[in-house]
């Protein structure tokens, strides 16, 4: 797959020169070994022609591959656009466009099992009509194979540049990383807070937790 061989290329790359594991220490052989061989055992599967791609997540249901792909904006800039997910077509051994999910300026998507169920999420960065944002979390339905609309997470168009769910003492979270907010003069300032959400067994929704403090942030990880 194009997209693993590329991730694991970069993170070895990163490792060999600018981690603790820096170029010139004993590990800096073992990633360029192994970075040199790459090409020989991951071959291009199949062209997926996105848009405006800024993330993706591969995940599966019922032993069938997917792969989710987080859309930003298209060539003449418009951000109102489709994110997509594809399904591995096993016959061909090729990817097929299997569902269009309209998110507005999507910059990140997260899978996830709770409880048994597949959900699947898309950070939405700052919809003028905080309504349409994208950033709601969809449930896989059994019946279609499709994701559908389960629950809202932001429907003020925060400017949510990524989303992560994680398990700690027995509890399902999500982390909203928000880089920007608007202010009263309705200028963009740097000074939003991100915010911790919390998986409630009873109702089964994620509800707000905490805030946590994070100018400018673009990036969260447990």
């Amino acid at each position: 797959l194009v997209a693993l061989s590329v991730a694991l290329a970069v993170a070895l790359n990163n490792q060999t020169a600018g981690s603790d594991k820096s170029a010139d220490s004993k590990w800096a052989a073992d990633y360029a070994a192994i970075r040199d061989k790459l090409p020989l055992h991951f071959n291009q599967l199949v062209d997926i022609p996105t848009i405006g791609t800024r993330d993706s997540e591969w995940f599966s249901v019922a032993d069938e591959l997917y792969l989710a792909f987080a859309s930003d904006k298209n060539n003449e800039g418009t951000k109102d656009i489709n994110s997509q997910i594809w399904h591995f077509n096993r016959t061909d051994r090729t990817f097929v466009l299997h569902q269009n999910i309209n998110v507005y300026s999507a910059h990140d998507v997260d899978a996830m099992v709770l409880r048994g169920e597949t959900y699947l999420t898309f950070a939405s960065k700052g919809a003028p009509d905080g309504s349409k944002s994208g950033t709601k979390l969809f449930k896989y339905n059994a019946e279609t194979t499709k994701f559908d609309v389960y629950q809202d997470i932001d429907v003020e168009g925060k400017y949510i540049r990524d989303i992560d769910h994680f398990t700690h003492d027995g509890a399902d979270w999500l982390i909203l990383c928000i880089s920007e907010r608007k202010n009263e003069q309705g200028n963009i300032v740097n000074d939003a807070m991100s915010e911790l959400h919390k998986w409630n067994t009873k109702t089964e929704k994620f509800e707000f937790y905490q805030n946590l403090p994070s100018i400018g942030a673009r990036d969260a990880e447990f």
